[in-house]
């Protein structure tokens, strides 16, 4: 699917866009410093596509040179099936990584509890 939006004088198209629907999910990654980009990718995939399909992860960088900031990524995911549950954390070797999405369950960012 392609899109045009008229932005002031200029069009601005749009490649490849994905119509939103109601069960589609932006999983949001605050900070993600103790682990690398390569690696926290490695992490989403082994641990969420289990539960959901994985169309697009969006991380912030640096407009020069190829730096990627360690904060600020967004996932969009699709769950397989409605009743499948993401997780609150994403496990790796030096601890765990919050995630923030809409439907989740409160949890501590300093403890990693839950219900407090």
């Amino acid at each position: 699917m392609s899109l045009k939006l008229d932005y002031g004088n200029k069009q601005i198209y749009l490649y490849q866009t994905v119509k939103p629907e109601e069960d589609i999910t932006v999983i949001n990654v605050p900070n993600y410093r103790d682990v690398g980009i390569l690696s926290m990718i490695k992490i989403i995939k082994d641990q969420i596509e289990p539960l959901a399909t994985i169309f697009d992860i969006c991380a912030w960088c640096k407009k020069k040179g190829k730096t990627i900031h360690s904060y600020g990524m967004k996932i969009l995911v699709k769950k397989i099936t409605p009743d499948a549950e993401l997780p609150l954390f994403l496990e790796h070797d030096k601890g765990l990584v919050n995630l923030f999405y809409t439907g989740c369950k409160e949890a501590c960012s300093y403890c990693k509890g839950v219900g407090h």
